[in-house]
């Protein structure tokens, strides 16, 4: 895989969304060619929609670990937990470092390219 906070880091540049700059880093890696990811991910940028809601770069990196750790078959099992243990996982550390998960507020105290960038170390370690 290639530098994935760099490739998120440098998509942010290029004036991707949040969102769609953490997805569109790992895409290629788990399967996901790069123009369906941004897609995808395109109106989860500004806290889903500019709505403030839910960090986009948390949006992205949900969908990063849906594809990597993702189950098919319904019901419980053991790949549900897996994917969910991962996505739990991923919430606290990104939320132990920055105090919460809504864009609105994390606006006020950090820049997005920062979220990118953390979003993508952090999913580097867990994906």
């Amino acid at each position: 895989m290639s530098d994935p906070v760099q490739r998120a880091t440098q998509l942010f540049q290029q004036g991707y969304n949040c969102s769609q700059s953490v997805l569109t880093a790992f895409a290629p890696d788990l399967g996901l060619p790069e123009e369906i990811a941004l897609k995808i991910a395109s109106p989860f940028g500004g806290g889903i929609a500019r709505s403030g809601d839910l960090c986009g770069v948390v949006s992205g990196a949900i969908m990063v670990l849906g594809l990597r750790y993702g189950f098919t078959t319904p019901g419980d099992s053991p790949e549900k937990e897996l994917a969910y243990q991962q996505v739990q996982a991923y919430l606290a550390t990104f939320q132990e470092r920055h105090g919460c998960l809504l864009c609105s507020e994390l606006q006020k105290a950090e820049n997005c390219p920062g979220l990118v960038a953390s979003s993508a170390e952090i999913l580097a370690e867990l994906a």
